[in-house]
């Protein structure tokens, strides 16, 4: 793995990719290596990813892309569950990927990569879940709507400016790998201008958030669970919390499901782990992978 993340974060190339009638903001560093395909969360970019990329770029072959309405890609006003999104990851794969690749989601973009295994067995060969997917959200957030929505969407209150968004950085626990700057600009690729004063404002709307958070919501993993085929791996966040009770008791229930197929690697930090802890998110990755059972480019 290379010695700074920051040092090959240019080994992606960016640039705009047809899907059905909208197009998405692709980086993609090439090559003939075994692919991973990285998946964000919700309201997040594909920056999100940018740290942990740069230590799985040497062995394997990197894609990643802003979901629709976030980042640089487009923003429709349709198209806001997880089982939509699953839809562009296939035209995402084809388009790109020469064979199945792993599928590795942070949050929501873990839901979307079992969403699409679960309905298309060809289409992984492997799916790691970051601190999302086996996570049954009514555990996490609330057994209604209305217990979970607060939860699940961004508080889209107060003035937001690129310095306060720094200040957040500076007093959270996301820079501890990382310097203040790179991380701020990462966080900053979450949001656009909302007007000429500086303030700025979350990329996805609040009502394609809350579309997309309702149907994160009304996702039982373990149907998609049981339909999934290949090997699934679990970097979970250990926050210590209450939290984690939460998050172990839904690792459980997916253990008793797919007993050996399942593989879980626990993280001290927080749900942000691919910013917070990138060094060892990534070596996470690799290690659930090589645990099932493919060689994946050693």
């Amino acid at each position: 793995m290379p010695p700074s993340p920051e040092s090959n974060a240019s080994a992606l190339v960016e640039r705009m990719l047809p899907v059905g009638d909208i197009s998405l903001s692709v980086r993609d560093s090439g090559g003939d290596k075994p692919a991973i395909v990285l998946l964000h969360g919700q309201a997040s970019s594909a920056r999100w990813w940018e740290l942990v990329a740069a230590y799985l770029t040497p062995r394997f072959r990197v894609i990643c892309f802003d979901h629709r309405g976030h980042g640089r890609s487009d923003r429709p006003q349709y198209g806001y569950t997880v089982a939509e999104l699953a839809g562009d990851l296939q035209q995402v794969i084809t388009a790109l990927a020469p064979v199945s690749p792993v599928l590795v989601g942070h949050s929501l973009g873990a839901a979307v990569g079992l969403r699409l295994a679960a309905t298309r067995p060809d289409a992984a060969v492997a799916v790691v879940c970051v601190d999302g997917g086996v996570y049954d959200p009514k555990e996490m957030f609330g057994q209604t709507w209305e217990q979970a929505a607060p939860q699940m969407r961004y508080a889209r209150r107060g003035r937001i400016t690129p310095a306060v968004l720094r200040a957040w950085v500076t007093g959270s626990s996301l820079a501890q790998e990382s310097s203040v700057d790179v991380v701020t600009e990462i966080v900053l690729a979450n949001y656009e201008p909302a007007d000429a004063s500086g303030e700025l404002r979350l990329r996805l709307t609040a009502a394609n958030e809350s579309s997309l958070a309702r149907s994160l919501w009304e996702c039982d993993p373990l149907p998609l669970l049981a339909k999934v085929n290949c090997p699934i791996g679990v970097v979970a966040a250990k926050a210590g919390r209450t939290s984690d009770r939460s998050r172990q008791a839904s690792i459980e229930r997916a253990r008793a499901l797919l007993g050996g197929r399942l593989s879980v690697r626990w993280i001290p930090g927080g749900h942000d782990l691919p910013v917070e802890r990138p060094r060892e998110t990534a070596a996470a990755i690799v290690e659930l992978i090589e645990r099932s059972g493919g060689d994946y480019g050693q």
